[in-house]
């Protein structure tokens, strides 16, 4: 049960069982996962065990805190467009898990968006500092529509802990913070039944092409049966930008272009955004690229 990044150069997330997040890490929930060990100093080497069960990225961390105010803090880094760029993109994320859990896209260590219970993922149990005693153990579920992620998407990804101001451990062991051209290779493996996972009753975005995209992406999309759909561009912070579609459709295979502009008709920014579909009561989102 472990896995080398180095041992070629992409590999799998294996797909495992969903887990409960209570922050206790039992054989029964883990024991499907791959597991690395990072070593740590003046205690033993940090544990690690990841998987995805379809719709989330799981992980919990063993990390032999051996007294108060030692802590080695959890941060995961995901490049979703596995850009192997020298310097952070916008669809570069980083995720800290401390007393409060913190995430920025783009960029890290900014601390504007941190709460000790984040609405849409979970870090399980926190731990304080100061007189806090500290938590050796760690549970964390981020889901993949957060990333717009799918099974089948190859990412880059690696592991920090932080341990002070002037020292990271990392996983791969060659990684750096600044650089995500120095992350690992991930294929997010396919569902047990050997085929993309996707949830019962979930209608499938068939693609977005080209993506990235300079001036004009083409969206193609499908509709199960006769119902309202809407189909929308929103920023990466959810704000809507237009609407493109926003009828009744009969069931079938459509296609629609953008070209770039807001409702306004003025051109967007480069930067990510997300095509949301949705038809009737359920929803479908996929991540654009614009750059100029």
């Amino acid at each position: 049960m472990s896995l080398n990044l180095f041992a070629q150069e992409t590999t799998g997330l294996k797909y495992g069982e969903p887990v409960n997040l209570d922050g206790t890490i039992t054989y029964a929930e883990w024991q499907d996962a791959d597991s690395i060990e990072i070593p740590a100093p003046s205690s033993q080497a940090i544990k690690v065990y990841f998987k995805h069960d379809g719709t989330n990225f799981l992980a919990a961390f063993v990390l032999h805190n051996i007294e108060v105010n030692e802590y080695k803090i959890p941060e995961i880094l995901f490049d979703t467009y596995n850009d192997k760029a020298e310097t952070w993109q916008p669809d570069d994320w980083w995720f800290h898990v401390s007393a409060q859990d913190c995430e920025a896209v783009g960029t890290y260590d900014v601390w504007d968006d941190c709460a000790i219970v984040q609405p849409d993922w979970q870090g399980v149990p926190n731990f304080g500092f100061g007189t806090a005693p500290p938590i050796d153990t760690i549970e964390l579920l981020i889901p993949w529509e957060k990333l717009s992620l799918q099974t089948g998407d190859t990412i880059g990804f690696a592991f920090d802990f932080w341990v002070s101001d002037d020292l990271r451990l990392y996983w791969p062991d060659d990684a750096e913070i600044e650089s995500p051209s120095t992350w690992g290779t991930v294929i997010i493996s396919e569902g047990p039944t050997g085929q993309i996972y996707q949830q019962k009753g979930q209608r499938n975005i068939i693609r977005v092409q080209p993506n990235p995209f300079h001036e004009f992406t083409k969206i193609e999309y499908s509709v199960a049966k006769r119902s309202r759909a809407k189909v929308t561009i929103t920023n990466s912070s959810g704000k809507g930008i237009t609407t493109l579609i926003n009828e009744t459709q009969k069931a079938g295979k459509y296609a629609i272009v953008w070209d770039g502009t807001d409702n306004a008709g003025k051109a967007v920014p480069s930067g990510i955004y997300y095509c949301r579909i949705r038809e009737g009561n359920k929803t479908q989102s996929i991540k654009m690229l614009r750059v100029k």
